[in-house]
């Protein structure tokens, strides 16, 4: 197969969902191993950028449900960044000779693979900080460049919920912290020439991945951070009771965030107390409650963890209070 063969069956399996029988996760490792033998010893610096990282965000999906894919994509992640980045801290001796030939690196990415790669390691809680510190570089940058070369919205947002989900802070690396401070004041600024956030792209899920992360993140003390979460909350209570619908999984993150900030942010509070209307606070916490109450089933991940707990003699829970899917008993 082409490069781009590959990664075009890998991602129409991701597409599909199709990954967690036992035949599938022997085909998607097989396909992990030959790429990352690519990269090692044949013409990994022949593969054109779009195709790897369509590669990895697909086999990011698929480990989703097939979570033993796991340490595989770790790999392959390690090897990306062996031949991408241009000063890597280490590196396998077989890949030198390939890595001096290839004309790759992170900045010849474009934004939606920047995102396929932060993606996948989002989805894979694989935290690989030399690949991830360069991504939030280069976004850095295109955070702050005009037109097409730039960041949109949508993609600030997302790359906002992968430092969130693999909790990148100031100790990882000052480029998340910088991500994270300058991110509400660059998108309150494009949102400003339209008449809402959904406007510049910045819809349903994006206003709940966005509170959420700011949430999780802390970034939500600056003058800018307040603003733009203000503007989240009105637009989905305006949202909500114009389209009579609001999906559970975003009223639950952002219930979520609002319930932390405010705690955290006493301003912030007394501003959401005028600004959100009060049957929409009321709703949030409606289908929060209906969310807690319903009987939790593990995924097959958390199943595995808490087998390898018994096996420890470790007491723990399974789908405990408050929305905790493990929680070990000390």
């Amino acid at each position: 197969c082409s490069w781009n063969e590959m990664a075009n069956i890998a991602w129409a399996f991701a597409v599909v969902g199709h990954g967690s029988t036992a035949v599938s996760e022997e085909f998607y490792r097989a396909m992990i191993h030959e790429v990352i033998l690519r990269f090692q010893f044949t013409d990994g610096h022949k593969a054109l950028v779009r195709d790897v990282t369509q590669f990895v965000w697909a086999m990011g999906i698929l480990q989703c449900d097939s979570f033993r894919l796991g340490n595989d994509l770790a790999s392959l992640l390690d090897v990306v960044a062996d031949n991408w980045l241009p000063s890597p801290t280490s590196i396998s001796t077989a890949t030198i000779s390939f890595r001096r030939r290839a004309t790759m690196s992170i900045r010849k990415c474009s934004s939606s693979g920047l995102l396929q790669l932060s993606g996948a390691m989002a989805r894979g809680r694989i935290d690989n900080i030399p690949l991830l510190q360069a991504i939030f570089t280069e976004a850095n940058v295109r955070l702050h460049t005009p037109g097409r070369k730039g960041l949109c919205p949508w993609e600030a947002s997302a790359l906002l919920w992968t430092a969130a989900r693999l909790y990148l802070t100031k100790e990882q690396g000052d480029m998340f912290e910088d991500f994270v401070r300058d991110a509400p004041k660059v998108l309150l600024a494009k949102a400003a020439s339209g008449e809402s956030l959904a406007d510049v792209g910045i819809g349903e899920q994006e206003r709940a991945n966005l509170a959420w992360s700011l949430a999780v993140l802390g970034g939500f003390h600056t003058a800018d951070a307040m603003a733009l979460v203000r503007r989240i909350y009105v637009e989905s209570a305006y949202s909500a009771q114009q389209q009579d619908l609001i999906q559970l999984e975003h009223a639950h993150q952002l219930w979520q965030a609002l319930y932390v900030m405010e705690h955290e942010n006493p301003a912030l509070s007394l501003e959401m107390k005028t600004a959100l209307p009060q049957w929409f606070r009321e709703f949030l916490v409606d289908k929060w409650s209906v969310e807690k109450s319903r009987r939790k089933i593990s995924s097959e991940r958390h199943k595995s963890l808490s087998q390898t707990l018994t096996l420890m003699g470790v007491a723990h829970y399974n789908e405990h209070d408050e929305d905790i899917d493990v929680e070990i008993v000390l």
